[in-house]
């Protein structure tokens, strides 16, 4: 068999890959949110000019109805305790077919928000995009 002229199916997306997509055609940047302990993070403009407003965490890693990727109440728990210091709001997105067709997909999300701050940081929430970065001063 010639090399050449074989070639294999294209591999199916993933529910990342498609969730990633999601947000992209919403108008988000997608980057990894690896350092935040959540699978990706969202900005609304270019990450050098604000911070990110929100983390998504991936409840199911593939299409199994049955799996929910090693997701529990600890994790939800330790995740809503640690998005108020880095002013983002959780989301916990699931990735299903529709029943319709096999070959579509939807986002099913939940935006999980705490209320629980520091006495000192009683300030309103910005808008979606609103935390922008400091300017450096530069020096002569």
């Amino acid at each position: 068999m010639d090399d050449a002229t074989s070639t294999s199916p294209p591999k199916p997306p993933t529910p990342l890959s498609l969730l990633r997509s999601h947000y992209s055609s919403l108008g988000y940047r997608v980057h990894s949110g690896l350092q935040f302990g959540t699978d990706l993070v969202l900005y609304a403009d270019s990450p050098s000019l604000v911070h990110s407003d929100f983390a998504v965490v991936l409840y199911n890693s593939s299409f199994d109805e049955t799996e929910s990727g090693g997701f529990d109440w600890r994790r939800v728990q330790s995740l809503t305790r640690n998005m108020p210091d880095l002013h983002k709001k959780l989301i916990v997105a699931r990735v299903v077919r529709t029943e319709e067709e096999d070959w579509r997909y939807d986002v099913k999300e939940l935006m999980v928000k705490t209320f629980h701050r520091s006495f000192k940081a009683k300030k309103q929430d910005k808008a979606v995009g609103g935390q922008k970065k400091k300017k450096k001063q530069r020096t002569k």
